[in-house]
């Protein structure tokens, strides 16, 4: 139970090194035992012993022998299974610090970026890099549609070069996606999968999580999403990811054309 455990966490390369181990010297043993029985029966022979009683004596201190080895072998064993196991938790523990340091760095940038009046172009194409250091295995774009006769189309995808051309043409798709928070398992089968999402399928990705950019008022501004190779259920922290980057995109946006219109009343 506990080797099926660490290989579902994925320690196959530990368990199978560590079990190939353990039969090497359990086959070194049973080799040397069968030399040392036959070494025992030759000597009771020598002795003036019977065949059977010869037998029958080396079997008994080769039962004694195999009983007690055989415990030591358990008792190592389920030790090493023990630092598997705290291992693979050590490591999942190092891995989200990492995380989390990363997403601290990356908030901080953006905020440094909005105080220094950086175009919000350079600002969302910083924010998905950064996602996608954080999730490597993902691909993320952001897409902002804008209003008639107010902001502008607006969109970056670093990993889907020719994305945001295609995107420019989907407000409908971008408008329905940007309702409510949307997890799509296969994004060649979705309704959009000939339109929006018809290059990135084409590219290799299967899945993609949407979510929601809104406004401080709550108005729709957009989506945020991360799209993947293969099909992929968020986790907790992925739905707090997605939260926090929609949040930051929509800080984002507000201050720069916040910051548009004092120039303009200047």
């Amino acid at each position: 139970e506990k080797a099926n455990s660490l290989l579902g966490k994925g320690s196959v390369a530990d368990v199978v090194d560590h079990l190939l181990a353990f039969l090497v010297k359990w086959l070194v043993h049973h080799i040397s035992g069968v030399d040392a029985r036959m070494a025992r029966e030759i000597l009771a022979l020598q002795s003036g012993a019977s065949r059977v009683q010869a037998e029958a004596a080396a079997g008994r201190l080769e039962d004694s022998l195999v009983d007690t080895v055989s415990e030591l072998y358990d008792s190592i064993g389920a030790r090493t299974f023990e630092m598997l196991e705290l291992n693979h938790r050590l490591e999942i523990e190092l891995e989200r610090r990492k995380r989390s340091e990363m997403r601290e760095r990356h908030h901080t940038r953006v905020l440094e970026m909005l105080a220094a009046e950086v175009p919000l172009e350079a600002v969302l194409e910083s924010i998905a890099r950064d996602v996608e250091a954080i999730v490597p295995a993902a691909s993320c774009f952001i897409a902002l549609p804008g209003e008639k006769g107010g902001a502008p189309f607006r969109c970056v995808a670093p990993s889907l070069p020719g994305f945001c051309d295609g995107a420019s043409s989907c407000a409908a798709e971008l408008e329905a996606l940007a309702r409510e928070r949307t997890i799509i398992d296969d994004l060649a089968a979705h309704e959009f999968g000939k339109t929006l999402f018809e290059l990135p399928a084409r590219l290799g990705l299967s899945s993609c999580w949407s979510e929601p950019i809104r406004s401080s008022q709550g108005r729709p501004l957009g989506i945020f999403a991360l799209c993947h190779r293969h099909a992929l259920a968020p986790a907790e922290e992925d739905l707090r990811l997605l939260k926090d980057e929609a949040r930051l995109i929509a800080l984002s946006v507000e201050k720069t054309l916040a910051y548009a219109r004092l120039q303009l009343a200047a």
